[in-house]
């Protein structure tokens, strides 16, 4: 559930420099791991294309959720 939430927390109103390490992560968590995430956290698909956990009330992508992503605080 981490590595989705982080994934969700990158994608939602943070810009990544184009070949940063963080820019890599959500392209490989995307094209790599995203099914096996909908599989392990038992996910459906909603009507704006992401996928929903309800088990786990928890969004891969998708809408801004409070459980679905952590809060980055730039201090």
């Amino acid at each position: 559930m981490a590595a989705v939430r982080f994934y969700n927390s990158l994608t939602h109103d943070v810009v990544l420099p184009r070949n940063s390490n963080l820019k890599i992560y959500t392209q490989l968590f995307f094209e790599k791991y995203s099914e096996q995430a909908v599989q392990k956290l038992k996910g459906v698909l909603t009507k704006g294309m992401a996928y929903y956990s309800k088990e786990y009330d928890l969004y891969i992508g998708g809408p801004r959720h409070t459980n679905s992503q952590y809060y980055i605080i730039d201090q």
